[in-house]
């Protein structure tokens, strides 16, 4: 493989690498953003989660 073969390959798995980074973490991030701001809701992406605690006044 050539040096240009090289990079560009290098390159590509650097730019994956980060995508899946930012893909990976989008959720968490968005939820500690929503902490500090003082938006975060515990169970807002799985209400079935806090019926299942026994948590049942929530939803009548």
């Amino acid at each position: 493989m050539s040096r240009g073969g090289k990079a560009i390959t290098i390159g590509l798995v650097v730019a994956l690498g980060i995508a899946n980074g930012f893909y990976s973490f989008a959720p968490a991030l968005k939820d500690e953003r929503d902490k500090r701001e003082g938006t975060y809701l515990r169970y807002k992406r799985n209400p079935i989660a806090f019926h299942s605690l026994g948590n049942k006044k929530a939803h009548e």
